[in-house]
């Protein structure tokens, strides 16, 4: 049996298809044509079984218009032409499919239209097999706003016509396309225009802002952010701009851009590239008062430095800040007053099949803004639903848990049916599509690319519009999460709104842009607090930004449904982790109608079951592709990427059902009652998903993938995927004073050191390390509360190995490099690698040295990660030893190097060193340290 892709971020809005092959009967998103019918046309791709043919038609003419009227426009094109013959042809409106008609007709008339309104035509054929063509050049006509006669003529809006096309509104005058209907519902927002890129950006505020006309041409009016290129490849979607500045003084286009990257992953991953290759062509193209269109790729744009240390088009960020020179435009360029930028979405990565702009400007050479601010941020608050009625949104609410589904698999010829349903890769009631703030839009779109009618993605949209998200009072969903806002996101001022908004994170404006940064929040006016990076402190992991982005909802989300990664989903209802999963929900309603710490307690401890259950065979019959199966499998590469696909689509769905069970629940917010509770020092009301056990560190890919994984587990996109999920554990878990044990604090500044070593001007995040280790050692109690009464926590107590205690004396090595890049002074480092051995110190100084771990000889066969050497061992310092000695338990002599090269560095203070090299004399009294001293 072939693993077939789920939803691939099911409902997640960004299409993974390349054209959407099932719709409802001609209309917009708002109306259908008459005539047209509510119910989808023939699917040619889903006729036929198997075939071989996987050769696409030429693409058609482009459209002629051979009459038109106050409502309606007549079309007409030239035939394709096929190998085995054409079957029919998509009449596509506004990049969304209209109608299909067969191969012997070649005119189309669309009724129902709006009197000056502007529409694009464009065609596609396909043939028997399910091949497509490319759309042929679009055909932009604005309709007259009287008489009955259509005796108007247009032209297309390709690069050679559309530069001298009009901006009017009357009749038969053609013009380049305006973005299509709103994002959300035909009502238009009046919200203020989105912020211009990420904290520490010069941008101005007026960098994502822009006018563009009325879908009616009237006068101009504010267009709305987010643009959304999705849908169909080769949809366009354009926005008018308006210069007030010198358009000759224009350097650059900038552009605020969500997954418009490529990813290797899925069906495109092999094992056997070089390292950070990717697959040629752009994701996306733009063009500018249509001159020629420009692919964006790394040779094409450059990206703003953050981004470009992380690999800008070719790298890890779903969300990017980039540039186009204007040279790259070409001509006609930049002019004063209007000018139309239009995007087109050129070709999935498989992953999404479209992308967004969240701002846009054009900058002279200083960054200074030569556009007018006349952009607003599309509101949800106004969104409503598409089909207004209990009955559709009865039907949206059957369909999202019932619909059988079909994949295109990338590639149109190869649909085939799932057994996955829109539940099965999502909050299992949808919340998660509310709560995050996809439009309909985006949602009718992936309605149909998984072989649904138009109306029936209108009825899930009209579905998932209706839930109720019970924010608290004050509060409406544009409070709530967007598509391109990282889930967490640390940031200031997190903690103040309230829980139920946590999951939305603090937005992309709390990304930082240097590593740097931090430092402000470790040591505010400078000053060294105790209070904040002391082992007795407290370092808030929520509202420390970061210069790191974390990954959006649809990276969470499973891209196989687990009825696909079973032999036989018959057997899934009664299997231990869904049974768990039950008892855990069936527990929490218990608790949600008599609220009372027994039964939170109750509800917790199945909880823990559940996620106890995530095992190498969570479920029944589950494929399990990894080298434990040689020699039958043998070892491919194919099976390779099967079994990372695999694994991680089941870890993300783990991922998704805590997530549903915390928010649904009010989880967040009870860390003190939950198995994180016990010590006093965490307040009431202290966040996290009340756990000091592993939840979600298990989808780096580097963990899951069992050392067989995908080429980009191994770049600096699957780095960053690894220690994005090890550092959102260290955000959510309740480790703080209760044992933080989910978390291998042995490789997660490993992997935070390891972005710097997949490219050559990776970053390297020396603050972001001694927050995540000034962490570790926050998190060890003072007390043991799993005892009654509760006795003092000592080195036996803890949840981590002795290895992993001493790495907060190990930042000498990566800072030294940001040094050398001038990225941080010798001050600055100073003062980090103090701190860090303070806290160390602040932990080590508590315990005598005979309750540490010791080994019962000092010889291989007794040495462990997990112990101490003897009190007999004499440290001492061994040069050219082996890389990772204290990983494989040379403890003694691996504290002796690191407390020399803090004293060789002067790092650390002379009183400092001391209370270091006395400390280790006490646990290994017969060591070198008088050379320290």
């Amino acid at each position: 049996m072939s693993v077939k892709s789920c939803s691939r971020y099911l409902f997640a809005v960004l299409l993974l298809g390349c054209g959407l092959v099932a719709c409802g009967g001609g209309g917009s998103s708002e109306t259908s044509a008459p005539g047209s019918g509510t119910e989808s046309p023939a699917n040619p791709a889903q006729s036929t079984g198997v075939t071989t043919d996987t050769q696409p038609p030429s693409m058609p003419g482009s459209p002629i218009l051979m009459g038109a009227t106050t409502t309606t426009a007549q079309l007409s094109w030239s035939a394709a032409t096929d190998n085995l013959g054409i079957a029919g042809y998509d009449i596509l409106r506004d990049g969304r499919l209209l109608s299909q008609v067969p191969a012997t007709v070649l005119t189309y008339m669309n009724s129902g239209l709006t009197a000056g309104a502007s529409y694009s035509f464009s065609v596609r054929a396909y043939d028997a097999n399910g091949n497509y063509s490319l759309p042929s050049p679009a055909l932009v006509v604005v309709l007259p706003t009287s008489g009955a006669s259509g005796s108007v003529s247009g032209s297309s809006s390709s690069s050679s016509s559309s530069s001298s096309s009009s901006s009017g509104s009357t009749g038969g005058v053609t013009k380049p396309p305006v973005s299509s209907s709103s994002s959300g519902s035909s009502s238009s927002s009046s919200s203020s225009s989105s912020s211009g890129g990420f904290a520490s950006s010069s941008s101005s505020s007026s960098s994502s802002s822009s006018s563009s006309s009325s879908s009616s041409g009237g006068q101009a009016q504010a267009t709305r952010l987010p643009v959304e290129v999705i849908g169909a490849v080769g949809l366009v979607e354009s926005a008018k701009l308006t210069v007030v500045g010198d358009p000759t003084a224009a350097s650059y286009l900038w552009l605020k851009t969500h997954r418009l990257n490529w990813r290797e992953d899925g069906e495109f991953a092999t094992t056997d590239k070089p390292v950070n290759s990717v697959r040629s062509g752009s994701k996306g193209s733009v063009r500018l008062n249509g001159g020629a269109w420009v692919a964006m790729t790394n040779a094409t744009v450059s990206c703003e430095r953050h981004e470009a240390e992380m690999g800008c088009m070719n790298g890890a960020y779903m969300s990017l800040r980039l540039r186009v020179a204007m040279s790259k435009l070409g001509s006609p360029g930049l002019k004063v007053g209007e000018n139309t930028l239009e995007f087109r979405f050129d070709a999935t990565d498989g992953v999404s099949s479209g992308w967004r702009v969240l701002g846009i400007d054009f900058r002279n050479a200083n960054g200074q803004s030569l556009i007018a601010n006349n952009f607003t941020w599309d509101d949800p608050d106004t969104w409503t639903p598409p089909l207004n009625t209990d009955t559709d949104i009865k039907a949206g609410r059957a369909l999202w848990s019932s619909a059988a589904l079909t994949d295109l698999n990338f590639t149109p010829s190869t649909r085939s049916a799932i057994r996955g349903k829109c539940a099965s890769c999502h909050v299992s009631d949808g919340e998660d599509l509310a709560y995050f703030n996809y439009s309909n839009k985006s949602i009718i779109a992936r309605s149909v690319f998984h072989g649904l009618s138009e109306l029936q993605g209108k009825q899930i949209a009209s579905y998932i519009r209706s839930l109720d998200l019970k924010l608290p009072q004050g509060y409406t969903r544009k409070s709530a999460g967007r598509p391109w806002n990282p889930p967490y996101q640390p940031g200031p001022g997190l903690d103040s709104k309230p829980v139920e908004l946590w999951a939305a994170g603090a937005g992309l404006d709390a990304v930082l842009d240097r590593d740097r940064d931090m430092k402000n929040y470790f040591f505010p006016g400078g000053q060294y607090k105790a209070e904040i990076m002391g082992a007795n402190g407290f370092l808030n992991p929520r509202e420390t930004p970061q210069a790191m982005q974390y990954p959006d909802w649809n990276a969470w989300l499973p891209t196989i449904a687990v009825e696909d990664l079973v032999a036989d989903p018959s057997q899934l209802s009664g299997s231990p982790t869904m049974k768990a999963f039950k008892q855990a929900s069936d527990a929490l309603e218990a608790y949600k109608r008599s609220p009372n710490d027994q039964s939170l307690g109750s509800a917790f401890w199945y909880r823990r079951q559940f996620l106890e259950t995530r095992n190498r065979h969570a479920f029944p019959t589950e494929f399990w592709f990894t080298d434990r199966d040689q020699p039958a499998p043998p070892r491919t590469v194919a099976l390779s990427i099967k079994q990372t696909r695999h694994n991680l689509a089941k870890v993300a769905w783990y991922n998704v059902r805590q997530f549903e069970l915390n928010r649904k629940y009010g989880l967040e917010d009870k860390t003190r009652q939950s198995w994180a509770a016990g010590a006093p020092q965490v307040s009431a009301g202290f966040r996290s998903w009340g756990e000091t056990a592993r939840t979600m560190f298990e989808t780096a890919p580097h963990f899951v993938a069992d050392h067989a994984a995908l080429t980009f587990n191994f770049t600096q996109a699957g780095n960053y995927l690894s220690t994005a999920w090890y550092s959102l554990e260290q955000i959510i878990n309740g480790g703080y004073k209760a044992g933080a044990f989910g978390i291998d604090w042995n490789y997660h500044p490993g992997h935070i050191a390891g972005m710097a070593r997949t490219a050559p001007n990776a970053p390297y995040h020396a603050y972001r390390m001694a927050w995540a280790l000034i962490w570790m050692y926050q998190s060890i109690p003072l007390q043991d509360w799993r005892t009654t009464p509760p006795v003092p926590w000592t080195p036996q107590s803890f949840g981590f190995s002795q290895r992993q205690f001493g790495q907060g004396l190990d930042l000498v090595y990566g800072s030294a490099e940001l040094e050398a890049r001038g990225d941080i002074t010798r001050a600055e480092r100073a003062q980090l690698q103090e701190s860090m051995a303070l806290a160390f110190l602040g932990v080590a100084e508590r315990y005598r040295p005979e309750q540490w771990v010791r080994r019962v000889a000092d010889d291989d066969a007794h040495r462990s990660a997990d112990n101490f050497e003897t009190a007999n061992y004499v440290a001492h310092f061994v040069p050219n030893h082996v890389e990772g000695w204290c990983e494989w338990g040379y403890q003694a002599d691996c504290y002796y190097e690191r407390i020399k090269n803090l004293k060789e560095s002067g790092l650390v203070t002379p009183t400092t060193l001391t209370r270091l090299v006395n400390w280790a004399a006490g646990v290994w009294p017969k060591g070198e340290w008088a050379k320290l001293r």
